[in-house]
C-alpha cells in the first residue's frame, strides 16, 4: 500500500473497484460535500457521484463512453449535485 493510502481515511479511498489496483487514474473533486471520483472509461469519462459520508455512489452517476471532454461529465455531475441540494 502506499503512503499516502495509509494516511487517508478508507471512506476517502472509496469502495474497493476504485481502488483495485489498476492503473487508471482517479480525480477527486470535492464539490458542495459530495465525492466526484472521474475516471476515463472507453474514450470517455465516468463520474461517481457519492453524497456526503457515503460509500455508495448515486445512480444517476453520468459517465459516456463517447469522446468528450472530462469537464463536460464533471459539469454534468455538478448539475446533478445542484438539483438535490435544490430539492431539499
Amino acid at each position: 500500500m502506499d503512503n499516502w493510502q495509509q494516511r487517508l481515511p478508507a471512506q476517502i479511498l472509496g469502495p474497493p473497484a476504485a481502488n483495485s489496483g489498476n492503473n487508471m487514474a482517479v480525480e477527486i473533486v470535492d464539490y458542495n460535500g459530495y465525492r466526484l471520483e472521474v475516471v476515463p472509461v472507453g474514450k470517455g469519462w465516468r463520474v461517481s457521484i457519492y453524497p456526503p459520508g457515503s460509500s455508495l455512489a448515486l445512480r444517476e452517476s453520468p459517465s459516456t463512453l463517447e469522446k468528450v471532454l472530462k469537464e463536460t461529465v464533471t459539469a454534468e455531475a455538478k448539475r446533478i449535485v445542484d438539483a438535490r441540494a435544490a430539492t431539499k
